[in-house]
């Protein structure tokens, strides 16, 4: 495994500022959509797990520790309460941004057909000009 220090080009005494920064710098440098390199996307994966391994505590301890990065493959953390119950209230909340949008789009409609002005015009052959 390559050395996250190393991608980023930071110490292994960087503090979290420094690793967001060494971050932000090589993101905008080598994302996909700015760079036509062909490696381009797997310098931005690796300094993505980089990132992602050096700027939580937990995960920066183990690889220093270990040295490499631990991945929870595992299906059971999958199906644990906690899980399901984050899922649950992911998708709840979804639910209910979509429906409260659609009731406010709802209201604004109502309230536009409310302000409508609307023209009728009579046309009959009562009028002596008609004849």
């Amino acid at each position: 495994m390559a050395n996250l220090y190393a991608i980023l080009g930071v110490n292994r005494t960087a503090d979290q500022n420094e690793i967001k920064s060494a971050y932000r710098r090589l993101a905008r440098k080598y994302h996909p959509d700015v760079n036509a390199e062909p490696t381009a996307a797997s310098k931005f994966s690796a300094i993505n797990e980089a990132y992602q391994t050096l700027i939580d505590p937990d995960k920066r301890r183990i690889y220093d520790r270990t040295g490499s990065v631990t991945r929870n493959t595992s299906p059971s953390h999958h199906n644990s309460p906690a899980a399901r119950a984050a899922r649950r209230a992911y998708y709840q909340a979804r639910a209910d941004r979509i429906v409260n949008d659609w009731l406010q789009r709802e209201r604004e409609e109502t309230r536009a057909r409310g302000k409508a002005v609307y023209t009728t015009v009579t046309l009959s052959s009562r009028h002596s000009w008609l004849r």
